[in-house]
C-alpha cells in the first residue's frame, strides 16, 4: 500500500474501514500530502506485519484527529517523518507503539515536525527523544525539577547509578569553591556521552561530548556556588542501560613563570589545559620583539600573551596561531614593547593528543632592507608576517621603474615609502608579471628610495623567490631617428670587429646589423657587444633595443658596457646612448665578439 493515496490533495473523505491489511508490509507515504482530509478512520487496520511506515501521514495538514492506538508496530523498522507536517493535529496516543525493531533513524528529529501538541502516554524512547532538544516546537510533558538528582555537592568522588528509563534524567551539581571540575560518566554496558548546561531547561550549553564509544569526561571551570546540570545520553537512545556519573574537583598546580632570555631557546612542557609551563619576558629597550614557539611533534601549537602574571588580561598581539612546515609546527607573536615592560606567555599544544614538549625563543626584530641594484636579480625568502626579507632601491635618475618577481609560488608585491613598512603601501600588484608573479610599475624621482616586500599570496606559508628592478623605457620609434651615429654589420667570417664613431650631441643612436650563415631557422648566433665611451668618468644611460624598437636591456650610470648579448634572428638591434649631464658624447668604440650558436625552441 506504499504511496496508495499519495498527493491526493483534493480528497476530503475516504472510507478504508473494509481494508484487510493483515498481510501488508509497506505503508510508507500511504496518505502523504492528503491535505484535504480532516478525519481518517484507520482503527480497523491490522498492522501486525507492517515494517515501513515512514511519511505515512506526512503533510496531512487538515487532520484534526487520528487514532493509532490499535497499531501493532512490533515489526516496524522505519517511522521517519511519520507525522511530520500534521500542523493542526492536537493529540495522538502512542501508548501502544513499540519501537524495539526501529533501525531507520535518519529523520527522527522530524517525526513530529510542526505538531502543536502535548504527546500523551509516550514510552521511554519518545520522551527521551523530545527532552534531548531535537524538537523544540513540542512542549515536554515532564517537569525537569521533579526528576532532578544531586550527585555531589562537595569536593571529592561520589557516584550514583541511574537508569535511562527514568527519562528525562539529568543531575545538578553546585560548586563549593572556584576551580576546575571534571564530570565523568561510564555506561556499564557500552558507550555514553553527555551535555553540561547552565540551566535545567538545557538551553545554555557549557560543553558536550559526542563520542559514544566509551566513557565521557567534561571539564568545566566553575565559580563558588555556581550550579550546573549534567544530561547523559546512552548509545542507543531508546534502549535502557545502567551507568554511573561523578564529579571531581581537579587539583591545578600553577607553575611559576620561566624567564626568557633574548636570542636563546628555552624548553617547555604542556601537560594539559590546566597544567602547563608559562613564561615571562622583560624588554631591555624599546623595540619590536618576535616570540616564537616551535614543536617537532607535528601538532598544533598556540601562543597566548598577557600583560599580567595571573594571565587575566590578554595582550593585543599579531600572531599566535599554528603554522606548519615539513619538519615542525610553530607560532610567532610580534609585539611592540617599551624598555622594562614585562609580558607573560602561555603556550598550548593541541590537548587532544595529550602532553608534549616545545621550545620558546625571543628575538628583537631588526628591520634591515637588502639593497637592490638595477637589472640585477636578488634572492629572497618569505616565511610569515614576522619573518621575511625586504628590499630597498634608490633611483639614480628620474623615471618609471618596474619591480618584478620570479618564483615557483604565487607571489604578491608591496611597495612602501618608508623602511618600517608601517604606512599603507604606495603600490602593490599580484599577477601582472605573468605566471602568478607580480610586476609593480612606479615613477621615482632621482634620489628617491622605496622599499619592496614580496610575500606568498595570502601571507600563508613560506616561499623563495628572486626580485629584479628595471628602468622602464618607452619603445624606440626607429622611423623617427633622423641620422644614425654609427652602423656596424656583423661578418660571420670574423670572430670580432671594432668600430669607432664620434657624436657631437648628448644622444647617439647606433644600429647593429646581424645575420646567420647557417641554413636552419631553428639555429641562432649570439654575439657580445662591448661599448667604450670617452670621457669614461661621465654618467650615461644606455638602452639596447631589438630590431622592432622594444627595450631589451637598460644600464644606468656606467661608462663601460660589457657583453650585452643579442641574437641575430632579430635581424638587427639599436643602441640609444644618453649622456646624463647633457654634454656631447664625443668619441666611442663599439666592438662585437662571436659567442656561439644555439638551437632555439619555439613555443
Amino acid at each position: 500500500m506504499s504511496s496508495m493515496f499519495s498527493s491526493c490533495e483534493s480528497l476530503e473523505s475516504i472510507d478504508v474501514s473494509g481494508f484487510d491489511t493483515s498481510k501488508v508490509t509497506k505503508m510508507s507515504y500511504m496518505f502523504y500530502s492528503c491535505s484535504g482530509l480532516s478525519s481518517l478512520d484507520i482503527s480497523g487496520f491490522d498492522t501486525s506485519n507492517a515494517t515501513n511506515m515512514n511519511n505515512m501521514f506526512r503533510n496531512c495538514s487538515s487532520l484534526t484527529s487520528l487514532d493509532v492506538s490499535g497499531f501493532d508496530t512490533s515489526k516496524v523498522t522505519n517511522i521517519s517523518r511519520m507525522f511530520s507536517g500534521c500542523t493542526v493535529l492536537p493529540y495522538v496516543d502512542l501508548s501502544g507503539f513499540s519501537t524495539s525493531k526501529v533501525t531507520k533513524a535518519d529523520y527522527y528529529a522530524d517525526v513530529f515536525t510542526d505538531l502543536p501538541l502535548l504527546l500523551a502516554n509516550c514510552n521511554s524512547y519518545y520522551t527521551q527523544y523530545l527532552t534531548k532538544g531535537y524538537q523544540t516546537t513540542i512542549e515536554t510533558v515532564f517537569t525537569p525539577s521533579e526528576n532532578a538528582k544531586t550527585v555531589i555537592v562537595s569536593v571529592g568522588d561520589r557516584s550514583e547509578e541511574f537508569n535511562i528509563e527514568d527519562i528525562p534524567d539529568y543531575y545538578y551539581s553546585a560548586a563549593e569553591e572556584d576551580g576546575v571540575y571534571l564530570f565523568t560518566g561510564e555506561n556499564l554496558e557500552g558507550g555514553i556521552c553527555a551535555g553540561l548546561y547552565n540551566d535545567a531547561e538545557q538551553n545554555d550549553n557549557i560543553s558536550s561530548t559526542s563520542e559514544y564509544s566509551g566513557p565521557f569526561t567534561i571539564r568545566a571551570k566553575l565559580n563558588a556556588s555556581q550550579t550546573v546540570y549534567l544530561r547523559p545520553t546512552g548509545y542507543n537512545s531508546y534502549d535502557s542501560c545502567d551507568y554511573t556519573v561523578s564529579v571531581t574537583k581537579k587539583e591545578v598546580v600553577v607553575r611559576e613563570p620561566i624567564a626568557l632570555t633574548l636570542d636563546t631557546e628555552t624548553e617547555g612542557n604542556f601537560e594539559d589545559i590546566d597544567d602547563y609551563d608559562r613564561f615571562s619576558f622583560t624588554a631591555d629597550e624599546d623595540g619590536t620583539y618576535i616570540i616564537k614557539g616551535k614543536t617537532h611533534e607535528m601538532r598544533d601549537i598556540y601562543g597566548y600573551l598577557y600583560s599580567d602574571e595571573a594571565m587575566t588580561e590578554s595582550f593585543d598581539i599579531d600572531g599566535g596561531y599554528p603554522n606548519w612546515t615539513d619538519d615542525y609546527v610553530y607560532f610567532t607573536i610580534r609585539v611592540d614593547l617599551t624598555a622594562g615592560q614585562t609580558v607573560y606567555l602561555k603556550p598550548e599544544l593541541d590537548s587532544e593528543y595529550g602532553s608534549g614538549s616545545y621550545t620558546i625563543s625571543v628575538n628583537k626584530k631588526i628591520f634591515a632592507a637588502i639593497p637592490l641594484t638595477l637589472s640585477t636579480p636578488k634572492e629572497g625568502h618569505f616565511e610569515n608576517s614576522d619573518e621575511f626579507d625586504f628590499f630597498s632601491f634608490t633611483a639614480e635618475s628620474e623615471g618609471t621603474y618596474t619591480f618584478t618577481s620570479e618564483s615557483y609560488s604565487d607571489t604578491y608585491g608591496y611597495l612602501y615609502g618608508t623602511s618600517d613598512l608601517s604606512d599603507d603601501p604606495i603600490a602593490s600588484n599580484d599577477d601582472d608579471g605573468g605566471n602568478y608573479q607580480f610586476r609593480i610599475e612606479y615613477y621615482l624621482e632621482a634620489g628617491q628610495t622605496v622599499y619592496l616586500l614580496p610575500i606568498r599570496y595570502g601571507w600563508e606559508n613560506s616561499c623563495d623567490y628572486t626580485v629584479t628592478v628595471e628602468k622602464y623605457y618607452e619603445p624606440l620609434d626607429i622611423y623617427s631617428i633622423e641620422e644614425l651615429d654609427a652602423t656596424i654589420s656583423i661578418d660571420p667570417a670574423k670572430e670580432s670587429e671594432k668600430t669607432n664613431f664620434s657624436c657631437n650631441s648628448s644622444t647617439a643612436y647606433v644600429k647593429i646589423n646581424g645575420y646567420d650563415t647557417v641554413d636552419d631557422s631553428s639555429v641562432t648566433v649570439t654575439y657580445g657587444i662591448d661599448l667604450e665611451l670617452d670621457p669614461n668618468e661621465a654618467e650615461y644611460e644606455i638602452v639596447l633595443y631589438d630590431g622592432s624598437g622594444s627595450g631589451i636591456i637598460s644600464v644606468n650610470n656606467y661608462s663601460v658596457v660589457k657583453s650585452v648579448n643579442f641574437t641575430v634572428y632579430s635581424d638587427c638591434a639599436y643602441i640609444k646612448i644618453t649622456r646624463l649631464d647633457d654634454e656631447a658624447i664625443g668619441n666611442a668604440t663599439l666592438e662585437y665578439t662571436y659567442l656561439g650558436r644555439a638551437s632555439t625552441i619555439y613555443a
